[in-house]
């Protein structure tokens, strides 16, 4: 997830939170069931290493869910909480 209160060289003097981490984190405190899983906040320069190195170790072969509704759709299958509407 993006570490909010974040800066955009593109836009300064002004702060920002990613509206896609936040739905996922706001989904994440709702369950229970999704307690167990890790979130690791990350700068928002890119390119963002530790996403890149976490992405290669973990998931060498496997495919990537990127995105927050494939995300929420992962999340709804993988651990049976509520599917987004």
């Amino acid at each position: 997830m993006l570490q909010p209160g974040f800066d955009d060289e593109k836009q300064p003097g002004k702060k920002f939170f990613c509206p896609s981490s936040t739905l996922i984190e706001g989904v994440l405190a709702v369950y229970p069931q999704l307690k167990k899983i890790t979130v690791e906040r990350v700068p928002f320069p890119r390119p963002r290493q530790a996403v890149i190195a976490a992405a290669a170790k973990a998931n060498q072969g496997r495919s990537r869910v990127s995105g927050k509704e494939p995300l929420a759709a992962y999340l709804a299958e993988t651990y049976g909480i509520d599917g987004a509407h």
